[in-house]
């Protein structure tokens, strides 16, 4: 499932190959993952979006607009953030540090950024990324975790 957060939209739902039902995640070891991907640039949020959806087990929603993407994080919760501090109002590097308030230690945080390494980052990408770079730091940062909620 691709759920788009934009500065023109709300919330806007679509449904891929990738919608997976309650019962068809129940059976795997890990995953689904909630994964939210924070992009002002166009470029970074298709090639994301593009390399999450190959991964049926990631469930991917977008913001384009730092104030949506922390309201998309409070309701949705999710595992993992990726952002380009490009992000608009506030700017990306404000966002992160908001998103780690708001969802602690739990939420793993990737910065996509021109060069230098975000410390307070659990992963680092280059602008330029490529897609299997991301899905081996997905992979890396959740396939490692403990399902929340696990046995309940």
């Amino acid at each position: 499932m691709l759920t788009l957060f934009g500065r023109r939209s709300r919330r806007v739902e679509t449904a891929g190959a990738a919608a997976l039902s309650p019962q068809a995640s129940r059976s795997w070891v890990n995953g689904p993952w909630n994964i939210l991907v924070a992009a002002g640039d166009v470029s970074v949020l298709a090639r994301a979006v593009r390399a999450l959806r190959e991964d049926p087990r990631y469930v991917v929603h977008t913001s384009n607009d730092g104030r949506l993407a922390l309201e998309c994080a409070r309701q949705v919760r999710p595992d993992m953030v990726l952002v380009d501090p490009s992000l608009p109002t506030p700017d990306g590097s404000r966002v992160h540090e908001s998103l780690r308030d708001a969802l602690g230690a739990r939420a793993r945080i990737v910065v996509v950024s021109n060069g230098g390494r975000e410390p307070m980052a659990d992963g680092n990408l280059g602008v330029g990324f490529r897609a299997e770079d991301l899905l081996k730091m997905a992979r890396a940062l959740l396939d490692s975790r403990p399902i929340m909620g696990a046995g309940a």
